[in-house]
């Protein structure tokens, strides 16, 4: 089971070890998952976000508002 954490910025992370987006604390940025997941498991995306070239913003600037519609790749 995946739990969820809010950061103090108002990001979502989720407690996903196995994710190939995970960090070194297992957690991966709930935005960066569904993105991901949008774009067919895309190694180009998964390489950009893993490697800081890029960013995915959100547009309507609420930090908790996951849905697709309201993401955006930014490169860095």
């Amino acid at each position: 089971m995946v739990g969820f954490c809010r950061t103090t910025y108002g990001y979502v992370q989720l407690n996903w070890p196995q994710h190939p987006l995970a960090d070194k604390h297992n957690l991966v940025r709930e935005h960066h998952a569904v993105f991901w997941q949008d774009h067919r498991y895309s190694e180009e995306v998964r390489d950009l976000l893993v490697s800081g070239q890029a960013s995915i913003h959100h547009l309507n600037g609420r930090r908790d508002d996951n849905q697709i519609e309201n993401l955006e790749l930014r490169l860095d």
